[in-house]
């Protein structure tokens, strides 16, 4: 596929097939991950796969502590959708920032996580392309980094910054309305 076809036509998968995704598919969307730019080539991502017994485990533990912030009142509703995305998908991706360690030796640490994290969202977006261009579907979900206990429950010594649900796709949703250029971008040129 195309590049510039692919990133028209991913789109946010929030439905998928129970079909188990092969680990030398998942391998291939890591490696494309890996290639992403990062400033100095820190590389600061890493990734943790979720799948079979051990993403059925987590799942209904997420799904638990999601309910229970709900019942409380400390979440938005709309993390309901993500949890049920999350159901229907075979594999999670937890992506972690690996970097946060240095953090404290650097003269702007605010600026070193900032760019880190653009990086991580590098990785990310490789990640996505390649699994639009292999028939796979991703969501790409920051929304559980809001439920405390769920991030408690991720969180190892790195930063997690994304969960992305993978799977085959059921459906081909619409595209989402972009921006028109002329109502985002500003030349200057003299």
């Amino acid at each position: 596929m195309e590049l510039m076809k692919a990133m028209r036509t991913r789109r946010s998968i929030r439905n998928f097939q129970p079909t188990p995704v092969p680990q030398k598919l998942i391998e291939s969307l890591l490696a494309a991950a890996i290639e992403a730019p990062s400033p100095k080539n820190a590389q600061p991502w890493r990734f943790v796969v979720v799948a079979q017994k051990s993403r059925d485990a987590l799942f209904a533990r997420i799904r638990v502590l999601v309910e229970e912030e709900l019942a409380a009142g400390r979440i938005g509703v709309c993390v309901r959708a993500t949890v049920r995305a999350m159901e229907e998908a075979p594999v999670f991706v937890l992506v972690y920032n690996r970097a946060t360690a240095r953090y404290s030796m650097e003269k702007d640490p605010v600026l070193a996580r900032v760019i880190d994290v653009q990086s991580i969202g590098a990785s990310i977006q490789n990640m996505l392309l390649a699994a639009q261009e292999k028939g796979l579907g991703t969501l790409w979900i920051c929304d559980l980094l809001d439920v405390d206990p769920v991030l408690r429950l991720l969180q190892t010594e790195d930063e997690l910054v994304a969960v992305i649900a993978l799977g085959y796709p059921v459906g081909d949703p619409p595209r989402p309305p972009r921006c028109a250029l002329a109502d985002i971008v500003t030349w200057q040129t003299e």
